[in-house]
């Protein structure tokens, strides 16, 4: 039987539907974008339990966003991928319940804090040793990812990374921090970077760069 799989990226020049089903090759299962910039690809499946994301021009991945399921596939890595499952009658089993969670606090700075009580750091200088960007979630339940596109000055892709926030239960708030290494400089001007919640865009940002050499390196921590 087919089953349809959408995701919704204008952005992007070619999108692949990856996973199990296909040893996570981008060349397999490309998809097709529609005029309002949805992909879209069939594929035939059999009753069982698949693990899947989507392959953004064969540089990073993203969640589907309406999996509503996420479980680990990279034990090593600790990495999610989205969850699709088919009964023996063909019937697609959708998870029903609604996991919440709230964008707290959030901010941008050249060191850990552990206040929000300080302005976001937009300018950045040689100086500074990174660019860290803190997110506080309140009322966490279940398991999501957060993840951070980065283009550079010129409106090129960067990198990307992805952490994991998860909570078993609504108890307490939830940091995580990812951060962008300026010990080896990097290009001046102004860089963005887009956020995502289980692959639906959250917001962007951006920061502004001052520097002499072009070269860069990027870590993240996960809290």
């Amino acid at each position: 039987m087919l089953y349809k799989f959408f995701y919704l990226f204008p952005e992007a020049k070619k999108v692949s539907l990856i996973g199990d089903f296909n040893n996570w090759q981008g060349d397999k299962n490309p998809m097709e974008m529609d005029e309002e910039g949805v992909w879209c690809t069939e594929l035939k499946l059999k009753p069982a339990e698949y693990y899947y994301k989507f392959l953004i021009d064969d540089k990073f991945t993203m969640n589907d966003p309406t999996a509503n399921m996420y479980l680990p596939y990279d034990k090593e890595e600790e990495k999610l991928a989205s969850v699709y499952i088919i009964n023996e009658k063909g019937q697609h089993m959708q998870n029903t319940r609604t996991y919440k969670l709230h964008l707290e606090n959030y901010l941008m700075s050249d060191k850990i804090l552990n206040t929000f009580s300080e302005k976001d750091k937009k300018h950045f200088e040689n100086k500074d040793e990174k660019v860290l960007v803190h997110f506080n979630f309140t009322e966490v339940e279940g398991i999501h990812t957060l993840s951070i596109v980065w283009n550079n000055p010129e409106g090129k892709y960067y990198h990307y990374t992805e952490g994991i926030l998860w909570q078993e239960k609504m108890t307490e708030p939830v940091d995580i921090w990812f951060w962008l290494d300026l010990k080896k400089q990097m290009t001046s001007g102004e860089w963005y970077f887009d956020i995502y919640l289980n692959g639906a865009f959250l917001f962007n940002d951006y920061f502004r760069l001052f520097s002499e050499e072009k070269n860069s390196h990027f870590v993240n921590l996960k809290a």
